[in-house]
């Protein structure tokens, strides 16, 4: 266990990397910074409390804490590095208060016992790869402030059976959904979310589209990417003509 002193504003970059026997850490509320690779690999950390004074955590500041159970992120936080809890395979629960505009490259991967997180409103992008491997991750609310789901955000989410793709989101990347060998349904709206090449690569489930309730026609909705992939469509009752082109 280690106690930081009250005259601490920063915790530098590399301060407690590679820390295996470290079980407890309190980070007084003078603290500011946790810096890059601060925590990483602190294989034994089990407890952690940020304060709600922190407004930055640095890159892998919290990689490979395998240990780690629940974390949670005050309001107070408005910037998280990529991967700065990557790898924290006992990882159940992330609790996000703070403002962050987004969910930065990988800072969930391989976070192998997730299975509950709530998105902030303050969130735009889902940066890639940041649920990669998130393999209990068995559902995700999106809010409707994300515009942009980048490459490969969920791969590999195997225990991910739908998802609700608001319409704020314009574009969806390349195998942000592949290999969530579970998914089997979609809520979307094609006429407003872009498809980068094959957003649902190897997504052997996935037969059930649910059209958007901001969906108002059908009109060459057989030109939306990969309709093959769909034996199930459903019309929501905001679209009152079924178009001949459909």
């Amino acid at each position: 266990s280690i106690t930081i002193p009250r005259s601490v504003v920063k915790i530098e970059s590399d301060s407690f990397i590679n820390c295996k026997s470290l079980e407890k850490i309190i980070i007084p509320n003078t603290v500011t910074s946790i810096g890059n690779n601060s925590f990483a690999n602190c294989v034994s950390l089990k407890t952690l409390n940020i304060p709600n004074s922190v407004k930055s955590i640095g890159m892998n500041a919290f990689s490979g804490c395998s240990s780690l159970k629940q974390v949670n992120i005050p309001a107070s936080v408005s910037s998280i590095g990529s991967k700065a809890f990557s790898e924290c395979k006992l990882l159940s629960k992330i609790t996000i208060l703070s403002s962050i505009n987004k969910i930065s490259e990988y800072l969930f991967s391989k976070c192998t016992s997730l299975n509950q997180i709530e998105i902030p409103n303050s969130v735009k992008t889902i940066e890639k790869y940041s649920f990669q491997s998130c393999t209990s991750l068995s559902q995700i609310i999106i809010p409707s402030t994300v515009n942009a789901i980048n490459e490969g955000a969920f791969i590999l989410c195997s225990s991910l059976t739908q998802i609700i793709i608001p319409s704020s989101v314009n574009s969806i990347g390349v195998n942000a959904f592949s290999q969530c060998k579970n998914l089997m349904k979609i809520t979307i709206d094609p006429y407003k979310t872009k498809l980068m090449n094959d957003p649902f690569n190897k997504c052997t489930k996935l037969t059930h589209l649910v059209l958007a309730n901001t969906v108002n026609t059908t009109d060459n909705l057989n030109n939306f990417p990969f309709i093959q992939k769909f034996t199930t469509i459903t019309i929501p009752p905001s679209v009152a003509v079924i178009e001949s082109n459909s």
